[in-house]
């Protein structure tokens, strides 16, 4: 049983690794459309915080470092929003996300400063770079509207 977990465990972060290298090299995923499906795999929307109020809550309340991992697992109708972190305007917040099962939607994004939403809505793999336009802390968030749970790994930087 303690092997299984390592091993999960190590595949875990091998996977970790993999997305945050990506991001770090500020590329977006390629992800290739299903059969008469036209989406745009980076397009970014914007929204504000009440937005997710229709959705359960769950922070994280640790101040997070730039550049990292996240592993989580959404409830239907959830939303889970990190600890704060500081960026300055006039840069930049690359995510990549992994959403399994990869046929569901979710929104990954950014809360800014002055609580407004920015985020990508997606699934299966896909990400992009949010260029900030104010400084201050900003948040990484996901929520899934779908009909289950579904689980997300997120890389950012």
């Amino acid at each position: 049983m303690f092997r299984k977990k390592r091993k999960l465990n190590r595949l875990k972060n091998i996977i970790i690794a993999m997305l945050l290298t990506i991001a770090m090299l500020g590329e977006t995923l390629p992800v290739a459309a299903a059969e008469g499906d036209n989406e745009d795999f980076s397009i970014e929307y914007w929204g504000q915080f009440s937005d997710l109020e229709d959705t359960y809550i769950t922070y994280d309340p640790d101040i997070l470092p730039i550049g990292g991992g996240l592993v989580w697992t959404l409830a239907h109708k959830a939303t889970r929003i990190s600890g704060k972190f500081y960026k300055n305007a006039g840069e930049g917040i690359a995510i990549v996300a992994n959403v399994y099962p990869d046929t569901d939607k979710i929104s990954v994004g950014i809360i800014q400063p002055d609580e407004s939403v920015r985020y990508f809505y997606n699934n299966g793999a896909f990400g992009g770079t949010f260029k900030l336009t104010m400084s201050g802390y900003y948040r990484i968030y996901a929520t899934n509207k779908t009909g289950h749970s579904v689980n997300v790994v997120i890389t950012y930087n």
